[in-house]
């Protein structure tokens, strides 16, 4: 702002001698100058108003007024709140120790008997059959036809032969108990001496078969 006033003081001046230089009156020379002199002493007081006092200095504020961030006040953190402790677990059950467990399986489980193996018949059943057949043939009335009569007889030839091999298979069976140890040797024994006496039997039948029809087979 100074300079402008400067600026447009200096102008004034250069218009108002140039004036004067063109004009040759004195009366307004003379004015001119009462005026030059009027310009001069306002740009003085304007100078003066301008120019701030030699004494005083402007400070800048100073940096210990102004908070830091060491010297700020940080807020106090809250007490951090005590965590509830759970509850204690309840107790498992209790386990088996290794000593009880490897007890356990060294002991061996006691040994399942399993039942005898039975036979395809048993004795009551070969008996009724060998007597039933004992009958028949002691029945047994030969046909006048000779055809007839052989076709009697060769029927009940078979029937004797499939009862004999029941028998025989039934010994086989005895013998096999035996040897597993499924059958003591007085059972066996016994068993035996049963089904040798159905064998006679058997034999008595068919020997009265063949006396009867007249056919020695």
């Amino acid at each position: 702002m100074k300079k402008n006033i400067l600026i447009t003081m200096g102008i004034t001046l250069t218009l108002c001698l140039s004036g004067c230089q063109a004009n040759t009156n004195n009366a307004e020379t003379e004015a001119l100058k009462e005026q030059i002199t009027q310009l001069e002493q306002q740009i003085t007081e304007l100078q003066e108003n301008q120019t701030p006092p030699e004494n005083t200095e402007v400070t800048p504020p100073s940096a210990d007024n102004t908070p830091t961030e060491e010297t700020q006040a940080t807020p106090e953190q809250p007490a951090t709140s005590e965590q509830p402790i759970p509850p204690e677990q309840p107790a498992t059950s209790e386990q088996p120790t290794t000593q009880e467990s490897s007890a356990a399986e060294a002991t061996p489980a006691p040994e399942q008997t399993t039942p005898a193996p039975s036979t395809t018949q048993t004795m009551e059943e070969l008996t009724s059959l060998v007597s039933a057949y004992a009958d028949k043939v002691n029945a047994a009335t030969p046909n006048a036809s000779a055809s007839d009569s052989m076709d009697q007889f060769f029927a009940l030839k078979q029937e004797e032969k499939q009862i004999d091999d029941m028998l025989d298979r039934h010994e086989d069976e005895l013998e096999y108990l035996y040897k597993n140890n499924s059958l003591t040797r007085e059972e066996y024994k016994k068993l035996e001496r049963d089904l040798e006496r159905l064998e006679d039997q058997l034999d008595d039948a068919e020997d009265q078969l063949e006396y009867l029809f007249g056919i020695d087979d």
